[in-house]
Parts: C-alpha cells; structure tokens; sequence
C-alpha cells in the first residue's frame, strides 16, 4: 500500500525512487513488525491476562516435569495473534500488492497463524494442554501445502522455473 503511494511520487522528488527496491522495503518492513509489536505487545499481554487466557500444564504425564513447569501455569497463550498481526499488517503496509506471491506468502501466514489460534482456543477451552490433535495438524497442514503446490504449478510460465534459484533481495 505505501509503495504503491510513495514510489508514484518520485516524479515530485527524486527521493522516492528509494522505495522500488525491495531491500529497503523489507526493511522498512522488519522495523515496523518490530516497533507494532514493542508497542502493541504489552497492551495485549495485560489483556490477556485480563481475560484469564491462560496456559495450563500437564501433571499427568511425568510429575518431575510437572515440578519444574507448574510455576508457567496460567502463562497468556495465544500471543502469536501480536506476531502474525504485526507481520500482516507491515506486509501489507510495504509489499507490491500486485505481486501474486506475495498473496500466497500472506495467505501462508494466515492460515497457519489461524491453526495455532484454534488449537490454542481448543487448550483454553478443555482447560488442558492438550489442543488440535497432531494428526490433523499435519493433515491440514498437507492439503494446505498440496494446494500452494497447485497454485505454483498453474501461475509458473516457465517450464524450468523448479530448477532456478532466486534470490528476491537482488535485481
């Protein structure tokens, strides 16, 4: 979005030329992922821990372990949701939104982001440490993967696209 809106300014001023490459974009990027996320990030673990959002342990399984880690009980879960929002947000902030790859980067990141919401959702509402069941996990994560694959197979042009290395950080 900033791209789009800045780098059609260069005609005004030379300056803003800066922002076709995509090196400085993306570090435009990381800094505002990072200063979201200072900014955002104690605010939200107050309001988790004022919504009880909290971890609990397993005691079942092997009580030394249990001894070591009851101290972490009702630790606020569900703090990737500051993570992801904060990589979306200065994705969409600094990316070239015309770029399909960018679309199937950020679709990535939402849906693996929205599985580890609901396994987190599921541990918070069973009160156990036990969420989303690892085999379908894994299963959702395959169909997921299977259909970027197709994705990649119908967008790619070039019959030996597979077989190049790109670096997008260099022209």
């Amino acid at each position: 979005m900033l791209y789009h809106l800045l780098y059609s300014l260069k005609e005004h001023f030379f300056g803003f030329n800066v922002f076709r490459y995509i090196t400085f974009r993306a570090a435009c990027a990381a800094v505002t992922a990072l200063v979201l996320t200072i900014l955002l990030g104690p605010w939200m673990i107050r309001k988790l821990y004022s919504l009880k959002v909290g971890q609990s342990v397993r005691k079942e399984e092997w009580l030394p372990l249990y001894a070591l880690h009851k101290g972490k009980t009702g630790t606020p879960t569900m703090g990737g949701v500051l993570i992801l929002s904060s990589i979306i947000l200065s994705g969409l902030l600094w990316c070239d939104l015309t770029n399909r790859w960018i679309w199937m980067t950020l679709a990535s990141i939402l849906f693996l982001g929205l599985l580890g919401a609901w396994d987190d959702y599921l541990k918070l509402k069973h009160r156990s440490s036990k969420g989303y069941r690892a085999r379908n996990k894994f299963w959702l994560e395959v169909g997921f993967g299977a259909l970027l694959w197709i994705f990649l197979l119908v967008q790619v042009k070039s019959g030996n696209f597979f077989f190049n290395i790109h670096f997008p950080i260099f022209k």
